[in-house]
């Protein structure tokens, strides 16, 4: 069941996380064949929704036992998401999806700019947990202290793509966590040439309220 919170006017990106069934890989969704005949007709049918603008998605490197793609959806609104979810059509949409994926998890956060890293490298995909304004000041500092830097001097892998954007509604790392134990969630993202170069970057500094994902050369729009 998918709660949306929050503000319906400005902009957003939905990040789908999609678990493929047993046996089918993120590359079986291009070229021919009937799991890629699925998924183009899943693009196609976002993109001829009123409010979509723009799509992109990858695999997630880190996942050993699963194949597991992230979909990133830009919408003018989130008014606009929700008018398709309660569209007819919906039920539909997600019955199609069934033989390719298992249940997806979305979230909903203010509108990320991935464009510079479609086709370029991969993208570092970070979610805080229980974010207060302390973090959110700290980030906005962060990401003009890494953009003048590499004015400067050029950060070696960086395909200088950083930005973030506040979740939309309350989240927790808990899927099944109730109401009360859920907070505030910010998703920032990186854009990176290589996973060697997030490594060497980013790696040491991983928190407990945090969780990464890395999407794989050659992200592609939809």
């Amino acid at each position: 069941m998918i709660s949306i919170n929050g503000s319906e006017d400005g902009p957003v990106t939905e990040i789908v996380r999609m678990k493929l069934r047993g046996g089918i890989r993120v590359g079986d969704l291009e070229g021919e064949g009937e799991y890629a005949r699925i998924w183009r007709e899943t693009l196609d049918t976002v993109a001829s929704q009123k409010g979509y603008t723009d799509s992109s998605y990858g695999a997630v490197i880190e996942e050993k036992e699963d194949e597991v793609l992230v979909w990133c959806i830009d919408w003018t609104s989130l008014a606009h998401h929700k008018s398709f979810m309660d569209s007819p059509a919906y039920p539909s949409f997600l019955e199609n999806l069934k033989p390719i994926m298992e249940s997806p998890e979305i979230i909903h956060v203010e509108k990320l700019n991935v464009k510079g890293v479609i086709g370029k490298g991969v993208m570092e995909v970070t979610t805080f947990f229980d974010v207060e304004d302390i973090l959110i000041e700290g980030m906005k500092k962060f990401i003009t202290a890494v953009q003048n830097l590499h004015t400067e001097n050029k950060i070696a892998g960086y395909l200088g793509v950083v930005n973030y954007g506040e979740v939309i509604g309350k989240i927790a790392r808990n899927g099944d966590a109730k109401e009360e134990e859920k907070g505030r969630g910010l998703v920032f993202i990186v854009g990176w040439e290589n996973l060697a170069a997030h490594m060497v970057c980013f790696a040491p500094f991983l928190l407990s309220s945090m969780s990464i994902l890395l999407l794989g050369q050659g992200m592609r729009t939809g």
